[in-house]
């Protein structure tokens, strides 16, 4: 009982909202472009409940694993008999373009979904950045050549201020290996380091070797919890929704070509 409390019940409802999502993307559209919808429904399989609204019926059905949107002459149902003002509202007789929309409506739907999750998350709960602190210097790395130590909290490279770790590590790989400059709070001092990045070979998430640029540091791992403003919530979540959409697709590029 208690598996199927916390752990069937949650994913039927959160697979409910998707599915639901992702109809009323082809149900909004179809409808904006005057096609007949028969049926909306949450779930394959037999009626479980259902109510008619104006001309189309929403079912709740037995399998909750899917959904569909019933258009009339989607399934090249006969309309040879019908009025000529049905037939116009037929899905098969829609030009190519408005059809296309149709279909391709469900994913987007899902896809802005995932962008208000992301927004709503950030801009309640903010986000988690690492400090650009220095934990550990290699030895014998550009870093400990150039004076960096442990402790120096990073303020700009080459002009451009950072507040993450994250944007260290950017800047250094697109350097391309010229030399940036670093400015350095230690304690009450502000220095500046200058400092070449070599190049270096590394492996991704994928096992593939990549040539990267580094100059043999690693953080402290210190963290800071940052509040966003409501444009910055937005825009992180968009721009979370593109890194998760891009992994996904990556991922199946990799799959296709036996890396993964």
């Amino acid at each position: 009982m208690q598996i199927f409390l916390y752990y069937i019940v949650p994913f039927i409802v959160v697979l409910g909202v998707l599915i639901f999502f992702h109809e009323l993307g082809h149900f909004l559209v179809a409808k904006y472009f005057d096609v007949k919808v028969l049926k909306f429904s949450l779930g394959f399989g037999t009626k479980v409940i259902g109510k008619r609204i104006g001309e189309t019926e929403y079912l709740i059905s037995s399998i909750p694993l899917g959904g569909y949107v019933k258009m009339l002459g989607e399934s090249h149902d006969d309309i040879s008999e019908l009025p000529e003002e049905e037939k116009a509202r037929a899905f098969n007789n829609q030009h190519v373009l408005k059809r296309m929309a149709i279909v391709l409506a469900g994913p987007l739907f899902n896809f802005i979904l995932a962008i208000l999750i992301f927004c709503l998350f950030y801009s309640y709960a903010g986000e988690q950045v690492m400090l650009p602190k220095v934990g550990q210097v290699r030895p014998d790395s550009p870093a400990a050549s150039a004076g960096l130590k442990k402790g120096d909290l990073i303020i700009s490279v080459s002009g451009n201020p950072v507040e993450s770790w994250e944007e260290i590590r950017g800047l250094v790989q697109e350097s391309g290996g010229k030399e940036i400059e670093m400015v350095v709070s230690r304690g009450p001092e502000i220095i500046v380091i200058k400092v070449r990045p070599e190049a270096s070979q590394i492996k991704n998430i994928f096992g593939e070797t990549k040539e990267t640029y580094l100059i043999g540091i690693v953080a402290s791992g210190e963290i800071k919890q940052v509040k966003l403003e409501s444009a910055q919530a937005i825009q992180r979540g968009i721009d979370k929704t593109w890194e998760v959409t891009k992994l996904t697709l990556l991922t199946v590029v990799k799959l296709f070509q036996g890396v993964v």
